[in-house]
């Protein structure tokens, strides 16, 4: 085992930091680094082997870090309700309008959906949070962001749900 400064739920904090170099050579600032032990299934173990198959694609194998730092990012990328609202905005901006009813409703939404996903919009103590039913979290979702942006979020959804079954 590695000695280690702090633990927690799994994850060591090692010092020192890992010395990193810029593209153009300059020392960049030392990063503490944290050990990750995990157990996988074989059909787990898989996926990481494909995922590794599909980074070496530069002709050089990706190490277990770098693998796990892609997946993330590319998750984030893809699921990050801010990222989302930043695209949707971006969209709205840059598509020619058929009408300017059309692009401020997804501006709308995209504010929306930013302002209930930053962190400045309170704490999570349990005075911050309620708790709905199904159908009465829908409802207020619909009030939050509008009918049309849930309306798309449950036809990505219905065509995730199919893709997996």
């Amino acid at each position: 085992m590695v000695s280690s400064t702090s633990q927690k739920e799994g994850v060591a904090l090692l010092l020192p930091g890992v010395i990193k170099l810029a593209p153009e050579g300059n020392l960049l600032p030392a990063e503490a680094t944290f050990e990750l032990r995990v157990t996988l299934t074989e059909s787990q173990g898989e996926l990481l082997d494909r995922a590794r198959e599909v980074l070496s694609h530069s002709g050089r194998m990706p190490s277990l870090p770098e693998i796990l730092v892609k997946a993330l990012e590319d998750l984030l990328d893809k699921r990050d309700p801010l990222k989302k609202a930043e695209r949707a905005k971006a969209r709205a901006e840059n598509s020619p309008s058929s009408g300017k009813e059309a692009s401020d409703e997804v501006e709308a939404e995209a504010d929306a959906v930013s302002n209930l996903a930053s962190p400045g919009n309170g704490d999570h103590s349990e005075d911050n949070l309620t708790l709905r039913c199904r159908r009465h979290n829908q409802a207020a979702a619909e009030q939050e962001l509008g009918t049309g942006f849930m309306a798309q979020a449950r036809k990505r959804a219905a065509g995730a749900a199919s893709l997996a079954i």
